[in-house]
């Protein structure tokens, strides 16, 4: 009992200690970052799509002029779910943003303290939760790109790798409901931003061989099997025909191609101006790379801490091996020496920009920094059991002190969101997910949802949904209509119940729903179904949902 309250005294502690950094988040309206308008505009139309019934969504009908935009098939919903939740107990859209990424923040400090708690005692696992949130990466993301989906994968992340762990160090009784767990934190992260999760299964992959070469156990490589396969399962509704369709939109040739203009200098890693302008070739950033001052120094320190752990306590030696073979290969992946990695390996140039590997570096300084902390604190503790302490307080000052200009926003601004209308733009910098067909791009709102290229037609009662139009056309005679809605497979057209041919590839309105009608009354329904392989992803899903959960119960019977 006492143990478990000492826990929750630690966990309330590194609450408290993450409001300095999430004051912005509290006051009202929101500022001025690099997609953070794009997301509270996203779960606009996230909710509006719900509402629609449009389940689960995969287009933003209002986004690019109207015509319609794809983000929702191909990136990170979680973000928008949650938001949706928080929206739903009576927050505006922005607000349900900010107290998302003020909740997750103080929630990936808590996530990896009870990882690595487990490592390096109460201590040490604060201070590796205080060096997890208070990393100036973190502010980069909160403050500076606003980039909500990443920093929610933050929390995902050592929860994942904690049950990871206790599979591999468990008793064989609860391996199965470690699994479970397991899987279903997989399968957040996936949900949560597409980047992290794939650049954090190279490391799950690492840390999963690391313990199989230590256990050496089958039961262990079955249950790391069983984390993987209940994650892909829940999520194949959307990893799958994000997959397999991006050859239909303009990923290949936008963010696929960025790379080679990104790579990040060793010096800026160390120290660079903080700033919230973009990130541009050559090392004159507008953005700052650092790793953090404190956490370089409790790396540095690590590596005595390593001598200390090899004589002393060699199984933890391995561990704090592994962290930091994982923050050299982070930076190593940074540098333009990585260049030909970056060209051979396959989906890497998806991640975009090579910084977003200090992901990988802050992940693993604090476990680094939380051995430090267990190593120091033991040598302190034998000349006055207070000085652990005075070092956990030095620590947090460091943190406070350093990134105290880091947890400010650059302005204040107003969000006005136009509701159920038709917006410019597509909220992400190249419109990669917007279809090929469709060319060029649009630059305005069309006059009308249908129009009529030649002949003579009346069209009225308008119903417009995020994933069903309906509509009433009377021709006079035969008639050319384009329905002015961004093609994307799954989209079909009826005529009074009946299916319709229509054209995408016009020469005239490519991209567009080109149909001939002939004389009379019409009732036009369009809508955009699942395609067969949407469909048994989504089953896939379904049926893991209920395996998971039968699974979850039978594990908890026998633990």
């Amino acid at each position: 009992m006492l143990k478990r309250l000492l826990i929750l005294t630690y966990c309330i502690l590194l609450i408290l200690l993450s409001f300095p950094a999430v004051g912005e988040l509290i006051k009202p309206g929101y500022f001025s970052n690099h997609d953070g308008v794009g997301h509270i505009i996203r779960l606009a139309e996230f909710d509006i799509a719900l509402k629609d019934g449009a389940i689960p969504p995969r287009l933003d009908k209002n986004l690019m002029y109207g015509y319609g935009y794809y983000f929702f098939n191909f990136n990170y919903p979680l973000v928008y779910y949650l938001g949706e939740i928080i929206h739903s107990l009576g927050f505006d859209f922005v607000s349900s943003i900010n107290i998302l990424t003020l909740t997750t923040f103080a929630l990936s400090g808590l996530g990896m303290f009870l990882w690595q708690r487990r490592h390096w005692g109460n201590i040490g696992g604060f201070v590796a939760g205080m060096l997890y949130m208070y990393a100036p990466y973190r502010f980069l993301n909160m403050y500076v790109r606003g980039s909500t989906a990443e920093h929610l994968a933050f929390v995902m992340l050592p929860l994942l790798f904690m049950f990871t762990e206790l599979i591999a160090e468990g008793s064989r009784r609860k391996q199965t409901l470690h699994s479970v767990l397991g899987g279903i934190a997989y399968a957040l992260l996936l949900l949560s931003h597409n980047i992290t999760a794939f650049i954090f299964t190279i490391i799950l992959g690492l840390f999963m061989l690391f313990h199989l070469l230590i256990s050496r156990r089958v039961s262990v490589l079955v249950h790391f099997v069983l984390v993987g396969i209940i994650g892909l399962g829940l999520t194949t509704y959307f990893w799958l025909p994000s997959l397999a369709e991006k050859g239909y939109v303009r990923l290949d040739n936008t963010i696929a191609q960025d790379y080679p203009h990104h790579f990040v200098y060793l010096q800026q890693l160390i120290n660079s101006p903080w700033g919230f302008g973009g990130s541009v070739e050559g090392s004159n950033d507008g953005l700052s790379f650092q790793l953090g001052k404190v956490q370089l120094i409790l790396s540095a320190i690590g590596i005595f801490a390593l001598g200390y752990l090899w004589k002393h306590k060699r199984a933890k030696a391995y561990h704090l091996i592994l962290y930091m073979s994982i923050l050299v290969l982070s930076v190593i992946l940074m540098l333009s020496i990585s260049s030909p990695i970056w060209k051979n390996l396959p989906l890497l140039p998806f991640v975009q920009f090579p910084w977003r590997f200090l992901s990988w570096s802050i992940f693993a300084m604090a476990a680094i920094g939380g051995a430090a902390s267990f190593v120091v604190g033991i040598i302190l503790q034998k000349v006055n059991r207070f000085l652990p302490w005075i070092f956990v307080v030095v620590v947090a000052g460091g943190l406070f002190y350093f990134n105290q200009d880091y947890w400010k926003v650059n302005q204040r601004i107003q969000v006005s969101l136009p509701g159920d209308q038709p917006i410019a733009g597509s909220t992400t910098w190249a419109d990669e997910q917007f279809p090929i067909w469709f060319e060029p791009k649009p630059a305005s709102i069309p006059k009308n949802h249908i129009e009529i290229i030649s002949g003579k037609a009346d069209v009225s009662s308008i119903s417009w949904k995020t994933a069903q139009h309906s509509y009433k056309v009377n021709a006079q005679n035969t008639s050319i209509l384009v329905e002015n809605t961004a093609y994307y497979p799954g989209w079909e057209i009826s005529d009074n119940n009946h299916p319709l041919k229509f054209d995408y590839e016009n020469k005239n309105y490519p991209g567009r729903m080109v149909y001939t009608l002939p004389t009379g009354k019409h009732n036009i329904e369009s809508k955009f179904v699942e395609t067969p392989l949407r469909k048994s992803a989504d089953l896939v899903s379904v049926i893991f949902v209920f395996l998971t959960g039968a699974f979850a119960l039978t594990a908890l019977k026998h633990t």
